[in-house]
């Protein structure tokens, strides 16, 4: 059996730069990339996804990524510049959000993805009281709509 070994390398987990907009139907953000791995592009896409899915249920739940339906990541060894990421909700059910990700780069890559993010309760192994003021904290961080047009 064939298999393929990921580690990031990276020094911090966030990837997200800014949000600069945000609706119930889409959400966007910058990532400065700096000469990571191609497949963090993906994690960058399942983490705009996942931010949108905790703002839309006000940080009552844990998100993760639940599924990846589909992704193009470019043939490049490693993702460089600033990038917009668009993710567009396509469906939603009591538990699950269903997205199109898409992330354009500075010399024309291009990243497309559709994901599934779950949700669940918390509970003892995500426990509230640490993960809802976390990501609250994290969105009023990032949320930055008039970064938009700089």
């Amino acid at each position: 059996m064939t298999t393929m070994e990921i580690c990031s390398g990276l020094q911090h987990f966030r990837l997200l730069r800014r949000i600069t907009s945000f609706s119930k139907e889409q959400i966007q953000a910058q990532v400065d990339f700096e000469d990571w791995p191609g497949f963090t592009g993906l994690e960058a896409m399942a983490q705009l996804a996942a931010m949108h899915a905790r703002q839309c249920l006000r940080f009552e739940v844990h998100a993760f990524l639940l599924k990846v339906t589909r992704c193009r990541l470019p043939l490049r060894n490693v993702l460089d510049g600033r990038f917009l990421l668009t993710a567009n909700l396509r469906s939603r059910s009591s538990q699950a959000f269903g997205y199109e990700v898409a992330a354009q780069g500075p010399h024309d890559e291009g990243l497309i993805s559709a994901l599934i993010i779950g949700t669940q309760p918390y509970d003892d192994g995500f426990q509230k009281d640490i993960l809802k003021p976390h990501y609250q904290a994290v969105w009023t961080k990032l949320f930055c709509p008039q970064a938009a047009a700089k």
